[in-house]
């Protein structure tokens, strides 16, 4: 049997434009934050930060799920960034800005996140021109080629940092996803829009160089993560056609597969 997965660094419904909040509703906050508070201080005119995906216009907590985003910054207002334009502003935790900058020595072959839509998502630099490289990415089924500005780009150089793929023990097994902030010793993680708090050591950094047809892997689209073997690479290594454990066949994101023992 086979499925095929457009598994991103996030689910694909979170990456598409945060919703327009009703007529004169105000920004929406992280009511429950419970990350770093400290962050850089931002000039604008954009900035990665997170993002709100889902609304609750009940007034509830307006980002029961979040995305790492590149966002028009607005302002400052104290433990708050302002992001957004008319009614698609809201306002997110300093401790989650990273101000935009093209990452040092970028070429052909890296690994990187980057933005995409209302969110970001995983591929392979195939080209840099100036202050644009051309990056490839599994998206909906294809692979597909997008310029991109190289200061919405995130290096995935092996450290952990912000939009850095890592392993993590959960509640559900072993699970994947991308780092939203961190400091010397805590690393808050976001997997499938939630964020969890993990301590460095717990943390393990995916192996996003391009795995082989033939290779071990570990790899899935929801939690656990279960061992794998990769049938077809796709792409320059951007997505691959696994056989999982169960014999299924399932297409799966560099996000969501990483080299097995």
């Amino acid at each position: 049997m086979s499925r095929s997965i457009s598994s991103l660094a996030l689910p694909l419904f979170l990456l598409v434009a945060l919703p327009a909040l009703a007529a004169g509703k105000p920004p929406p906050h992280w009511t429950d934050y419970a990350g770093p508070a400290a962050g850089p201080v931002l000039t604008g005119p954009r900035a990665w930060t997170a993002a709100p995906n889902t609304i609750d216009m009940k007034g509830g907590s307006s980002f029961a799920t979040v995305a790492l985003s590149v966002e028009d910054f607005v302002s400052t207002d104290g433990k708050e960034n302002l992001f957004g334009a008319g009614d698609n502003r809201f306002y997110a935790p300093v401790g989650t800005g990273v101000a935009l900058k093209a990452p040092a020595g970028l070429k052909v072959g890296d690994a990187v996140v980057a933005a995409f839509g209302g969110g970001a998502i995983t591929g392979r630099v195939t080209a840099v021109d100036g202050d644009k490289a051309t990056i490839e990415q599994y998206f909906v089924g294809s692979v597909r080629t997008d310029s991109i500005p190289t200061n919405e780009l995130l290096l995935l150089d092996g450290t952990v940092h912000p939009g850095a793929l890592v392993t993590f023990t959960g509640d559900n097994g072993q699970d994947a996803g991308m780092v939203l902030q961190n400091t010397a010793d805590t690393v808050w993680v976001m997997s499938e829009g939630h964020v969890v708090k993990k301590s460095t050591g717990d943390v393990q950094i995916m192996v996003t160089a391009p795995l082989a047809a033939g290779a071990a892997c570990l790899g899935s689209q929801f939690a656990p993560l279960t061992a794998c073997k990769v049938k077809k690479v796709l792409g320059h290594g951007v997505a691959y056609e696994v056989k999982l454990g169960d014999g299924e066949t399932a297409t799966l994101t560099m996000d969501r597969v990483t080299k097995g023992p």
